[in-house]
């Protein structure tokens, strides 16, 4: 397997598991969630103000798995834009070192 098809991989897979955590969370304040940083901690302060134990057991275990894929992705995402950069710095050294030769 090369390295960008894991990549893609892993990223279909915390995708994924984001999604289902979501819908977790949404059947637990039975209404939407916006798939955002907000949109959960907002649905959390309406579990915490409304919800009962059980509510808050069931949305604390679904919002813990969103979190382990949000900050997931979040890492996956630094690393694309890290190796653009190297990739972008490499091309630029390469072409330093074609104008100097011409020189």
């Amino acid at each position: 397997m090369t390295h960008e098809t894991k990549k893609r991989v892993k990223h279909e897979a915390f995708a994924e598991m984001r999604r289902t955590a979501l819908t977790c969370m949404m059947a637990v304040v039975k209404s939407d969630i916006e798939d955002s940083w907000d949109g959960v901690m907002n649905a959390k302060a309406k579990v915490i103000k409304y919800g009962d134990e059980s509510d808050r057991a069931a949305f604390d275990m679904a919002q813990d798995k969103w979190m382990h894929a949000f900050l997931e992705q979040w890492t996956c995402e630094k690393v694309r834009a890290a190796e653009e950069l190297l990739e972008h710095e490499k091309d630029a050294e390469h072409e330093e070192a074609l104008v100097a030769k011409r020189a």
